[in-house]
Order: structure tokens, then sequence, then C-alpha cells
């Protein structure tokens, strides 16, 4: 079995809150407490992008090996691969290869390595990796390195004409389609070995965690509570919305961590979600930091479909969100009822009272963004950032169209560090925006409202979060050339200090 690597855990002790999972351990995919806590990597995104700026997006590698390979990722350590994504339109005969700090450390079929069924490789099971749909292939398996890390994939036999495409510059290309998510550490930080033993522990207690947060089968039944959660208090209200008005209802003394906010309304229409809105002010702000509709925030689009991932989702009227919100002195919450008619709604959020906020603690903020006509020739901005914080991940209810790059620019830096291959990619689906599928940090949930066709989707980081100590900028490619005009709506999640 691989041996793995992670850092050395903060050698002070927290009151209250339980330190971090360490660096590339399987544990960070569960650790959802510690998610508002700043991180001390970069986060990067190798993939197929054209890279002359068309929308060939398929079988553009780092480099092709003299033996036929082709590489995926080829990057010095210490760091850990965090997420891939693959897909291609049938069984092409290709091995994956994974070199580890010099070492082949493993080497399988692509189609057995992410399984429907049980898998080529001990560590890549599911839900932690496998298919979205049969051709969407992703893994959330933490491989970690100490010195190098090199992906690679090889053909066992030479390709059809017809799994070839022509690119932008007359090449004939793979029809093969790749992102890796990768995270760096700076120079001077030390790694520890990990134990086999208490790596396999990691990766079951993960994994087990993850079951309860897979696609439900009805909207019906209790709805899991987040992984390692306080202990605290639960409060519970109910109230009447009058129409076009805002009700504040909880206010939560602090210092404290909210870790779970749970919102019911009984008759509420899924086109009708966009007009709740959903706002939490924390320690006085004026301006609240969270203020999303509800269709957003809980990343349920409107969709009649349950939706039932770990950080957020809902279930018939009930809407939860496992986000975890820290605030210094008071959190305000409050709804505002635009859908014009009166509604009762009942909440409940369980928080915990604590001495003080850990120092590295980062403060939830939540922003919609909407487009209804979007501009042509310009990425769509979901998020532009200053200051220090980590971005978490976007709902999006109005996807668009499915021709959309991500673009990510970390403290100035350039978009290619992390530039995604289309937007059905961007959520670990493929072939398109009809799929349906809920699954702990990723999912799809397609419907038809009497407002006409919605593609919605989610997906969130756990240890994929991208960090910036300066600024972050978040766009998103709306059809070949920013040409599509349609309509884009969503949420965008993120943590930042003052």
């Amino acid at each position: 079995m691989m041996l793995a690597m992670m850092l050395a855990a903060p050698q002070e002790v927290e009151q209250a809150v339980p330190p971090p999972a360490p660096f590339g351990s399987p544990l960070e995919l569960i650790d959802v407490v510690n998610l508002p806590r700043l991180r001390p990597y970069r986060t990067y995104q190798a993939s197929g992008y054209d890279r002359g700026g068309g929308f060939y997006d398929s079988g553009n590698f780092v480099r092709t090996e003299p033996d036929g390979s082709w590489v995926l990722l080829d990057v010095k350590g210490p760091g850990c691969v965090s997420r891939i994504w693959t897909t291609t339109k049938r069984d092409l005969g290709l091995d994956m290869i994974f070199e580890i700090d010099g070492s082949v450390s493993i080497r399988s079929d692509r189609e057995s390595l992410f399984p429907s069924g049980r898998p080529s490789h001990a560590e890549f099971f599911r839900p932690l990796a496998g298919r979205s749909t049969p051709l969407a292939c992703y893994s959330y398996v933490p491989i970690p390195f100490s010195k190098s890390c090199k992906i690679s994939f090889k053909p066992r036999a030479p390709l059809r004409e017809e799994d070839r495409r022509t690119s932008s510059s007359g090449e004939r290309i793979p029809h093969v389609y790749y992102q890796v998510g990768y995270r760096l550490l700076g120079e001077g930080r030390n790694l520890e070995a990990e134990e086999p033993a208490e790596r396999a522990r990691g990766l079951s207690e993960a994994s087990e965690v993850w079951k309860r947060f897979m696609q439900p089968e009805s909207g019906e039944g209790e709805i899991p509570a987040p992984p390692g959660s306080l202990a605290g208090e639960s409060l519970t209200g109910k109230a009447e919305l009058r129409p076009a008005r805002e009700k504040e209802l909880q206010v939560l003394r602090g210092p404290g961590l909210l870790t779970q906010l749970e919102l019911d309304v009984p008759n509420l229409e899924p086109d009708e979600r966009a007009r709740l809105r959903l706002e939490v002010r924390i320690d006085g702000e004026t301006t609240p930091g969270v203020s999303a509709p509800v269709d957003g925030y809980f990343a349920v689009g409107q969709s009649a479909l349950p939706s039932g991932g770990m950080l957020a989702g809902g279930r018939g009227s009930t809407f939860y969100s496992h986000l975890p919100i820290p605030f210094r002195s008071k959190l305000l919450f409050s709804l505002r009822n635009d859908v014009g008619r009166p509604i009762t709604v009942s909440w409940r959020l369980v928080f915990r009272t604590l001495p003080a906020l850990p120092a590295e603690f980062a403060f939830l903020k939540a922003r919609e963004y909407s487009f209804q006509d979007a501009p042509s020739g310009q990425d769509i901005v979901l998020l532009e950032a200053s200051g220090r914080g980590h971005l978490v991940g976007c709902a999006m209810v109005d996807v668009g169209d499915m021709e959309g790059d991500e673009r990510i620019s970390v403290d100035g830096g350039s978009a290619s560090e992390y530039h995604g291959t289309g937007t059905e990619d961007y959520l670990n689906f493929a072939w398109g925006l009809g799929h349906r599928g809920s699954f702990p940090l990723h999912g799809m949930g397609a419907n038809v409202t009497p407002r006409g066709r919605h593609a919605n989707g989610y997906r969130f980081g756990m240890a994929d979060v991208v960090p910036f100590t300066r600024s972050l900028r978040f766009t998103i490619e709306h059809g070949h050339g920013n040409g599509d005009r349609g309509r884009y709506r969503g949420v965008v999640f993120w943590y930042q200090v003052p």
C-alpha cells in the first residue's frame, strides 16, 4: 500500500475546537468543524484546457513521453493530489500511472480504478472515488507526496481514428478529458509518514461518513448530522413571514460557532425558493456577510429532487446547511419574504458557545451572482475577494451553457494555474447538463418548472478549498467565446478574515 505523507499537527491546543486533520490525511474530507480555518498551502488545477483559447479541451497534456504515455501532472512537493476528474466517450484501453516520489505507487486500468462496483485499487473505493455518471469518473482519495508527483495515461494500443478530434491548430488529439486538483506546501514544511494502518482507518472512517450523504432515496427521513459536530445548544422557532418584509428570527451571543442551520417551509414551490432570502449578520455587520436565496444557499436549486450533500441540501420542505459560521459577539439570523404571499417557516439552529474563537478562523461569506443577459465576450465574474481566506464552493441554480471553463486567479497570479474544461466537468459530471445525482461534495439536479428549464448543480471543497492571501478572482465562461446570453445565477461560498 502507498505510504502517505502528512503535515505534523500543530502544537497548540485550542480549547473546545479540535485541532485540524493532518495535511494529506483522509480525515480532511470530513473535518467540517475546521472548514473556517485558514490554510497554509496553495491549490492548483491541471487540466486539458485548450491552450490556444479555443474550446478543444481534450487531449492537451503536459507532454507526451517517448513511450507514448500522456502526462497529466508533473510537480515537485511537498504536496497532495486532492481531486481527480476524467472522462472519455468509451473505454480507450488506458492505464493510469501514479509515480510518487520517483516510484510507481499505482498502475491500473483507468476504467476499473474509478469503480461503479469493486475497484482495482484498495484505496479507490466508493464513495470517495467512483462515477457521477457511467462516463464521469472522480476521486477525492488524497495522494500525498514529499518530493514529486507524476500522473499519466498510457494507451495499451494505438487509438482508433474516431477516438481523436482535430484541434483549432489542426492537430489530431485524443478525445480524453481530465482535471487534477492538487495542493503544494511552501518551503520549510516538514512532512511525516502516515502509518499504513492509520491511513486505512482514515479512509474507512471518511468513507462511512460520506455514505450517509449520498443520494437520498426519497424526500423523507432524518437529515444526518455533520461529521465531528460539536455538542452544543439547539434552538428552534416558528414564525409567519408577511410579504415584502424581512423578519429577524434568532439572535445568538458569542463567541460561538453555528454548526447546523435547518429551515422548514411547507408549500414552497421549487421556483419560489429564489424569492425567499436568508441573511446572517455577525458582530454588528451593516451589510450581511451571508445574503442568498434559499435555492442557492442550501444548494437545492429549483429541483424537486432531494439533495443529500454533506455541507448543504434539502429533502421535501426541509433545507439544511452544515457550513460552520463563526462569530465573536453576536449572530443575527433573518429571512426576507418576496414570494408574494404569507409563508410559515420553522427553523433549528445548533451552535456551541466558545471561550474564544480559534485564532486562525475566518468568517463565512455567501453571495448571490445573477446574470439574466450575460456580457458578450467576457467571463462571468462569480467572485472577487480581497484579503485572506479560501474559496469553498459554488451552488449553480441556473447553470446556463455547459461550455463554461472556470478560471481562478489567486493573489494576482495567472488563471492558468486553475483552469477548467467545462461546467459539467467542474461539477464532476460529463457530456451535458441533463444529469441528476447527489453526492457528498457535488451534485446536479436538472428540472423543469413553470418558469422554464433549469440545470442546477453544486460543488463544495473540503481538502480542495482554494486559499488566498491577498485576493481571489473566480470567473466562468458562458458558451464558446463567451457568446451565450442566457441565465446564470447561483451562490458562491468562501471564508475570509476582516
